[in-house]
């Protein structure tokens, strides 16, 4: 069973607001009609806490991380019901054993509501930022899964979340703060306030040692270990993502300026693609580094528009392959170590590419029974 959250309860100011509208204006009747309206719609849109009760649902595959060997890798998936837009939408995480993709098991969160989530680099545990303020923790390697609370970070809410590749600490982004939490201590090392528009992107080097944060401000280098910042590299903004070499020789980055490749160490710009009205964002870097993936939305006949993953070679921006994975709107992108490409989408179905020969591996529909 994927884990089920409690239905929230309808903000109380708006239904003590109609309570006070004199009944002689609007009759029992219709007060009655008003308060269920206001109820559905309060219901409908300031809650994300699930309801799995409805038969038809359309799922979306929201995010999916990997571990380090690629072996593991743990899918929070969005159910939205079916032609009642007042039912309340409901979020499920996955765990997924890669040497058989067709088969998942739902991770338990305590009624916590996951709004990010990633796998650590060893594939043995889970972070989650949660709809309350909180990041916690989920112990996969044990047979109870238990599920616990690393701390509060309000006011933050905190839509970035990355492991360091040594499995030590973890980066993480609100829309507030940027701050660094040690999973070994269970505290929060370091944090600092930003004033970006949106939560910062951020990307960490394979050695642990340096990570980006991509601010309106600039793109600030920082050290891993206590937050210092070394230094600030001028870069096109907002950068919508961002990807960094695992050297930390380059970067990449999608702007509204296109997708551009820019060298860290004296900020020389590599390459460009020129930005398209239906560029996207997603982008993915082989752990190699030598490949980039995006996301380009292009019309087909009768005004159809289909999602196309291109695949460039990195150091030069040079196309080398075109893929169409027909998963509806891309919504992120992974490489495993042996260059598998992962793909993810709005249609509820994560698959994997072999990019050399342009050719899908395996397909897996999140698409569920009812009683599910």
């Amino acid at each position: 069973m994927p884990p089920q959250f409690p239905t929230a309860t309808p903000q109380q100011g708006l239904r003590g607001v109609l309570k006070r509208i004199p009944v002689f204006l609007l009759g029992t009747s219709v007060l009655i009609s008003v308060l269920g309206a206001v109820q559905w719609i309060a219901l409908r849109y300031t809650n994300p806490r699930g309801d799995a009760g409805a038969t038809a649902r359309k799922v979306n595959v929201v995010d999916f991380s990997l571990s380090k060997d690629g072996r593991y890798g743990v899918s929070r998936a969005l159910i939205e019901p079916l032609g009642a837009r007042g039912l309340p939408l409901h979020f499920a995480l996955y765990q997924h054993d890669l040497s058989d993709p067709q088969v998942k098991a739902a991770l338990e969160t305590d009624s916590l509501v996951a709004i990010q989530s990633a796998i650590s680099p060893s594939g043995q545990q889970v972070v989650i930022s949660t709809w309350d303020g909180k990041l916690a923790l989920i112990d996969l390697a044990g047979p109870q899964r238990s599920v616990e609370v690393l701390g509060c970070v309000k006011p933050d809410w905190v839509s970035r979340l990355q492991w360091t590749p040594d499995g030590t600490k973890v980066i993480a982004a609100g829309d507030e703060h940027v701050f660094a939490w040690s999973v070994e201590q269970r505290r929060t090392l370091y944090r600092w306030p930003h004033d970006s528009t949106t939560p910062p992107c951020l990307a960490i080097t394979a050695d642990s040692q340096v990570f980006l944060s991509a601010t309106d401000e600039g793109l600030q280098v920082r050290n891993v270990a206590d937050g210092e910042l070394l230094r600030t590299v001028a870069a096109p903004h907002p950068i919508r993502s961002l990807t960094l070499a695992s050297d930390g020789r380059f970067f990449v980055c999608n702007v509204t300026e296109g997708l551009i490749a820019i060298d860290l160490h004296d900020g020389h710009e590599m390459w460009r693609r020129l930005p398209l009205p239906t560029t996207q964002i997603p982008i993915a870097l082989s752990p190699d580094d030598q490949l980039i993936a995006q996301v380009i939305r292009e019309l087909e006949n009768a005004n159809r528009t289909v999602n196309r993953v291109y695949v460039l070679e990195a150091n030069t921006g040079r196309v080398l392959a075109r893929l169409e994975p027909d998963v509806g709107e891309v919504t992120g992108m992974a490489f495993a170590p042996d260059r598998t490409l992962h793909i993810w989408g709005d249609q509820g179905v994560l698959s994997a590419w072999n990019v050399a020969s342009s050719s899908q591996v395996w397909r897996h529909s999140f698409s569920m029974p009812s009683g599910e």
